[in-house]
């Protein structure tokens, strides 16, 4: 599957990084706009961990890779040049209960913040980091009963990170978008959908 884009190539177009849960492989598709150019494998997860997301971690311009031990409720990242491993740490663990959703900058100082989401209590949450060091945290939007918390990025240009949800309900999508101003969120829009989500024109 699809699991992240981003400029692994650094030829300021995003690439496709895939990742097969089944092999735990990953693999990248370098695109030239929407056309495939060529293909490369990267690493091979090991047993327990799944990739969450392609971000800079430690500033060098490249995408590295987040992982998640959902047993464990480990986090790693795998810092990558292209699609070969140069080094590792471990990020923060996270408390029972709590996944890993994604990895966008949250808070403006260009390194990248996690995501957690409770899909129990649907509680939502943004851990700040400084590399690979928790620096703090801040609690989102409680999600209603059946969504899911898919991910974030900047939907309206505005250097603000938004939270994508979305639920299917009776074979129709709906989403909703929240932007996190400060410590507070505004829920932007939600819009029921028949089979597809449109943002800006955009089908995704």
């Amino acid at each position: 599957m699809v699991l992240y884009v981003a400029d692994v190539n650094l030829d300021h177009k995003p690439d496709y990084v895939l990742f097969n849960a089944s092999t735990r492989q990953t693999a990248v598709w370098f695109l030239n706009n929407a056309a495939f150019m060529s293909g490369s494998y990267g690493p091979t997860l090991p047993v327990g961990w799944t990739l969450i997301a392609a971000a800079d971690m430690n500033n060098d311009g490249r995408p590295d890779y987040v992982l998640f031990n959902p047993g464990t409720r480990q986090t790693a990242i795998w810092f990558l040049n292209g699609t070969m491993v140069t080094g590792g740490a471990f990020g923060p663990t996270l408390p029972s209960g709590w996944l890993l959703i994604d990895a966008v900058d949250f808070n403006a100082n260009n390194r990248p913040d996690y995501l957690l989401s409770n899909p129990t209590t649907r509680q939502s949450a943004i851990w700040y980091l400084n590399g690979t060091t928790f620096a703090g945290g801040v609690y989102g939007p409680i999600l209603p009963s059946g969504w899911t918390l898919q991910g974030a990025a900047d939907f309206n240009t505005d250097a603000n990170s938004h939270i994508f949800e979305a639920a299917r309900i009776a074979q129709n999508y709906a989403v909703r978008v929240s932007e996190i101003v400060g410590k507070h969120f505004w829920h932007i829009w939600a819009r029921p959908r028949n089979d597809l989500l449109s943002f800006n024109g955009m089908i995704m």
